[in-house]
């Protein structure tokens, strides 16, 4: 009975250990995050809340970009390493022109992303951010997605990883996600399905019946 519910019980958890750790990440469980992601999290977590201001600290969070592998094969493996070379990263949840879904946002010294899209897959946060958001819109209690039998914003999983904190919508605690952009690419996160690419344009899912769909890739956005 519980099934996608399950996610409910990390936020709990999160906030049982609040003292025990410095910063806490949730992922939906094909997100690839490396040691490096969190320690430029770590790094511009203090950035924001110290050059920008404990008021701009407030209003923003770090997110994240995800990205796939385009490939039209199954897997790499050595037997097929050579194919690499036919695989880029794109952007499958963003449309052009990046300067909407991208938009660039000075704080008081450094410069941003602002990123409209509210679902990241994955987010971190600091225990002082934690306590924040607890004040800010009790994020310690995990609330259900929207929409009841017939969910408006997808799953609940989806609600949880990035939606219900970043959205301006349904409850959501409205905290503005920004990513900066002398680190950006420490701030993209491969999704390792590599499948929701191929599903851009189609009737259901991403967007509706479109024609073939030209991706952002993450040279483009470089």
């Amino acid at each position: 009975r519980v099934r996608l519910y399950l996610t409910n019980t990390h936020r709990a958890e999160m906030y049982a250990r609040l003292h025990d750790f410095d910063f806490f990440v949730y992922t939906e469980d094909d997100i690839d995050i490396s040691v490096s992601a969190m320690a430029a999290f770590v790094a511009e977590e203090a950035v924001l809340r110290v050059c920008e201001g404990e008021h701009a600290w407030r209003l923003h969070a770090l997110a994240f970009l995800r990205y796939e592998l385009n490939a039209s094969f199954a897997f790499l493996n050595d037997t097929n390493r050579q194919r690499t070379g036919e695989v880029t990263r794109v952007l499958w949840e963003w449309k052009r022109p990046l300067s909407k879904a991208l938009l660039p946002s000075a704080l008081n010294r450094s410069r941003y992303l602002r990123l409209s899209r509210p679902h990241t897959g994955a987010w971190m946060g600091s225990r002082a951010q934690l306590e924040w958001w607890r004040t800010k819109c009790r994020f310690d209690l995990p609330t259900n997605r929207p929409g009841g039998v017939h969910p408006v914003i997808g799953t609940q999983r989806v609600w949880m990883a990035g939606m219900e904190l970043f959205s301006q919508r349904f409850g959501g605690c409205n905290i503005i996600p920004v990513m900066p952009l002398r680190a950006y690419q420490a701030f993209t996160l491969h999704h390792l399905a590599n499948k929701n690419f191929q599903r851009v344009g189609q009737r259901g899912r991403l967007g509706g019946n479109l024609p073939k769909v030209d991706l952002i890739s993450a040279h483009e956005l470089h």
